[in-house]
Protein backbone atom coordinates (compact mmCIF):
# COMPACT_ATOMS: atom_id res chain seq x y z
CA UNK A 1 0.00 0.00 0.00
CA UNK A 2 2.87 2.36 0.81
CA UNK A 3 4.55 1.81 -2.55
CA UNK A 4 1.27 2.28 -4.42
CA UNK A 5 0.71 5.57 -2.62
CA UNK A 6 4.29 6.80 -3.11
CA UNK A 7 5.40 6.27 -6.71
CA UNK A 8 8.57 8.31 -6.14
CA UNK A 9 9.91 5.60 -3.83
CA UNK A 10 11.91 3.17 -5.95
CA UNK A 11 13.99 1.24 -3.40
CA UNK A 12 12.74 -1.16 -0.73
CA UNK A 13 15.43 -1.97 1.81
CA UNK A 14 14.29 -4.52 4.37
CA UNK A 15 17.13 -5.68 6.61
CA UNK A 16 17.39 -7.76 9.79
CA UNK A 17 18.95 -6.34 12.91
CA UNK A 18 22.74 -6.19 13.06
CA UNK A 19 23.92 -9.55 14.42
CA UNK A 20 20.39 -10.33 15.66
CA UNK A 21 19.62 -13.88 16.72
CA UNK A 22 17.84 -16.24 14.35
CA UNK A 23 15.15 -18.73 15.25
CA UNK A 24 16.46 -22.02 16.62
CA UNK A 25 13.24 -24.00 16.71
CA UNK A 26 13.13 -27.58 15.40
CA UNK A 27 11.64 -26.43 12.11
CA UNK A 28 14.06 -23.58 11.39
CA UNK A 29 17.36 -24.74 12.87
CA UNK A 30 18.20 -27.32 10.14
CA UNK A 31 17.90 -24.63 7.43
CA UNK A 32 21.00 -22.41 7.04
CA UNK A 33 20.40 -18.81 8.02
CA UNK A 34 21.50 -17.54 4.61
CA UNK A 35 18.83 -19.72 2.94
CA UNK A 36 16.10 -18.62 5.34
CA UNK A 37 16.89 -14.94 4.92
CA UNK A 38 17.19 -15.17 1.13
CA UNK A 39 13.86 -16.99 0.96
CA UNK A 40 12.29 -14.03 2.76
CA UNK A 41 14.01 -11.57 0.44
CA UNK A 42 12.80 -13.40 -2.66
CA UNK A 43 9.25 -13.51 -1.31
CA UNK A 44 9.29 -9.78 -0.57
CA UNK A 45 10.59 -9.00 -4.06
CA UNK A 46 7.96 -11.20 -5.70
CA UNK A 47 5.14 -9.57 -3.72
CA UNK A 48 6.37 -6.04 -4.41
CA UNK A 49 6.90 -6.59 -8.12
CA UNK A 50 3.29 -7.63 -8.55
CA UNK A 51 2.30 -4.02 -7.95
CA UNK A 52 5.53 -2.08 -8.60
CA UNK A 53 7.90 -3.84 -11.02
CA UNK A 54 10.09 -0.71 -11.09
CA UNK A 55 11.09 -1.01 -7.41
CA UNK A 56 14.56 -2.30 -6.49
CA UNK A 57 14.47 -4.64 -3.52
CA UNK A 58 17.74 -4.77 -1.57
CA UNK A 59 19.01 -7.95 0.06
CA UNK A 60 21.67 -7.19 2.67
CA UNK A 61 24.56 -9.67 2.94
CA UNK A 62 26.06 -8.85 6.32
CA UNK A 63 27.17 -10.02 9.74
CA UNK A 64 25.73 -13.42 10.68
CA UNK A 65 23.94 -13.93 7.35
CA UNK A 66 26.92 -13.34 5.07
CA UNK A 67 27.41 -16.93 3.91
CA UNK A 68 26.36 -18.22 0.52
CA UNK A 69 23.00 -20.01 0.62
CA UNK A 70 23.11 -23.75 0.08
CA UNK A 71 19.91 -24.13 -1.95
CA UNK A 72 18.07 -20.83 -2.25
CA UNK A 73 19.03 -18.59 -5.16
CA UNK A 74 18.62 -14.81 -5.42
CA UNK A 75 15.73 -13.71 -7.57
CA UNK A 76 16.42 -11.44 -10.59
CA UNK A 77 14.16 -8.99 -8.72
CA UNK A 78 16.74 -8.59 -5.94
CA UNK A 79 19.79 -6.38 -5.60
CA UNK A 80 22.26 -8.16 -3.36
CA UNK A 81 24.20 -5.64 -1.27
CA UNK A 82 27.43 -7.00 0.21
CA UNK A 83 28.60 -5.29 3.40
CA UNK A 84 32.31 -5.74 4.23
CA UNK A 85 32.41 -4.49 7.82
CA UNK A 86 35.64 -4.38 9.81
CA UNK A 87 37.99 -2.94 7.23
CA UNK A 88 41.37 -1.34 8.01
CA UNK A 89 41.26 1.88 6.02
CA UNK A 90 45.05 2.16 6.00
CA UNK A 91 45.27 -0.45 3.25
CA UNK A 92 43.65 -0.96 -0.16
CA UNK A 93 40.61 -3.20 -0.06
CA UNK A 94 42.33 -6.05 -1.92
CA UNK A 95 45.24 -6.09 0.53
CA UNK A 96 44.77 -8.99 3.00
CA UNK A 97 45.74 -6.62 5.81
CA UNK A 98 42.57 -4.62 5.16
CA UNK A 99 40.37 -7.41 6.51
CA UNK A 100 40.22 -7.07 10.29
CA UNK A 101 38.45 -10.45 10.47
CA UNK A 102 35.88 -9.56 13.11
CA UNK A 103 34.06 -12.73 14.11
CA UNK A 104 30.67 -11.00 14.15
CA UNK A 105 31.09 -9.74 10.58
CA UNK A 106 33.02 -12.37 8.59
CA UNK A 107 33.91 -11.59 5.00
CA UNK A 108 36.65 -12.27 2.50
CA UNK A 109 37.45 -11.25 -1.05
CA UNK A 110 36.68 -14.81 -2.13
CA UNK A 111 33.23 -14.67 -0.54
CA UNK A 112 32.44 -11.37 -2.26
CA UNK A 113 33.54 -12.86 -5.59
CA UNK A 114 31.37 -15.94 -4.98
CA UNK A 115 28.29 -13.78 -4.33
CA UNK A 116 29.03 -11.81 -7.51
CA UNK A 117 29.17 -15.06 -9.52
CA UNK A 118 25.91 -16.28 -7.97
CA UNK A 119 24.16 -13.04 -8.90
CA UNK A 120 25.44 -13.25 -12.47
CA UNK A 121 24.12 -16.81 -12.72
CA UNK A 122 20.60 -15.89 -11.57
CA UNK A 123 20.35 -12.40 -13.03
CA UNK A 124 20.14 -10.72 -9.64
CA UNK A 125 21.71 -7.33 -9.17
CA UNK A 126 24.91 -6.99 -7.18
CA UNK A 127 25.93 -3.75 -5.45
CA UNK A 128 28.64 -2.60 -3.08
CA UNK A 129 27.56 -1.39 0.34
CA UNK A 130 29.45 1.80 0.94
CA UNK A 131 30.65 0.60 4.32
CA UNK A 132 33.64 -0.65 2.34
CA UNK A 133 34.63 3.01 1.85
CA UNK A 134 33.11 4.27 5.07
CA UNK A 135 33.51 8.04 5.12
CA UNK A 136 30.48 8.59 7.29
CA UNK A 137 29.15 7.54 10.66
CA UNK A 138 30.26 8.80 14.07
CA UNK A 139 33.97 8.13 14.21
CA UNK A 140 36.98 9.54 12.41
CA UNK A 141 37.78 7.13 9.59
CA UNK A 142 39.39 8.40 6.43
CA UNK A 143 40.10 6.23 3.41
CA UNK A 144 42.97 7.73 1.38
CA UNK A 145 41.61 8.98 -1.95
CA UNK A 146 43.95 6.83 -4.11
CA UNK A 147 42.51 3.79 -2.32
CA UNK A 148 38.98 5.00 -3.09
CA UNK A 149 39.69 4.90 -6.82
CA UNK A 150 41.39 1.50 -6.75
CA UNK A 151 38.68 0.03 -4.52
CA UNK A 152 35.83 1.20 -6.72
CA UNK A 153 37.56 -0.17 -9.82
CA UNK A 154 37.88 -3.56 -8.13
CA UNK A 155 34.14 -3.65 -7.44
CA UNK A 156 33.33 -2.44 -10.95
CA UNK A 157 35.53 -5.13 -12.53
CA UNK A 158 33.80 -7.68 -10.32
CA UNK A 159 30.48 -6.73 -11.90
CA UNK A 160 28.97 -4.54 -9.18
CA UNK A 161 26.36 -2.36 -10.85
CA UNK A 162 26.00 0.32 -8.20
CA UNK A 163 26.08 1.25 -4.55
CA UNK A 164 24.00 0.92 -1.45
CA UNK A 165 24.96 4.24 0.11
CA UNK A 166 22.92 5.13 3.20
CA UNK A 167 23.34 8.69 4.37
CA UNK A 168 24.52 8.65 7.97
CA UNK A 169 26.05 11.27 10.24
CA UNK A 170 28.66 13.37 8.46
CA UNK A 171 31.14 13.13 11.33
CA UNK A 172 34.06 15.51 11.59
CA UNK A 173 34.29 18.19 8.93
CA UNK A 174 37.32 16.66 7.16
CA UNK A 175 35.21 13.65 6.21
CA UNK A 176 33.06 15.93 4.09
CA UNK A 177 35.89 16.20 1.55
CA UNK A 178 36.17 12.44 1.16
CA UNK A 179 32.39 12.04 1.02
CA UNK A 180 32.17 14.60 -1.77
CA UNK A 181 34.92 13.03 -3.86
CA UNK A 182 33.51 9.53 -3.30
CA UNK A 183 30.05 10.64 -4.41
CA UNK A 184 31.45 12.18 -7.59
CA UNK A 185 33.51 9.07 -8.35
CA UNK A 186 30.39 6.93 -8.01
CA UNK A 187 29.01 8.72 -11.05
CA UNK A 188 32.25 8.89 -13.01
CA UNK A 189 35.03 6.63 -11.78
CA UNK A 190 37.43 8.00 -14.37
CA UNK A 191 37.07 11.60 -13.25
CA UNK A 192 40.46 13.14 -12.28
CA UNK A 193 40.56 13.32 -8.49
CA UNK A 194 42.73 16.43 -8.51
CA UNK A 195 40.08 18.28 -10.50
CA UNK A 196 37.41 17.13 -8.05
CA UNK A 197 39.52 18.51 -5.20
CA UNK A 198 39.87 21.84 -7.01
CA UNK A 199 36.12 21.98 -7.50
CA UNK A 200 35.40 21.09 -3.88
CA UNK A 201 37.63 23.72 -2.28
CA UNK A 202 36.61 26.42 -4.74
CA UNK A 203 32.88 25.94 -4.35
CA UNK A 204 32.33 24.62 -0.83
CA UNK A 205 34.85 26.85 0.98
CA UNK A 206 34.63 29.76 -1.44
CA UNK A 207 37.08 32.55 -0.51
CA UNK A 208 38.96 30.55 2.16
CA UNK A 209 39.38 27.44 -0.01
CA UNK A 210 43.14 27.87 -0.47
CA UNK A 211 43.73 28.15 3.26
CA UNK A 212 41.44 25.24 4.15
CA UNK A 213 43.13 23.05 1.57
Amino acid sequence: AFLRANPAIQIMHAAPEDVGRWCECARCAPIPVADRYLRIGNAIAERIHRVRPDVWVTHLVYANHVELPERERPSPSLNVSFVPFGRDFGHPFVDPRANMRLSAHPWSLELIQAWARLCRETGAGFVEHIKACRQRWITFRLLPLPYVVDDLRWWRDLGAGGFNAPQEGEGWWVKHLNSYVLARLMWDLDAPVEALLDDYFARYWDRVGVDVR
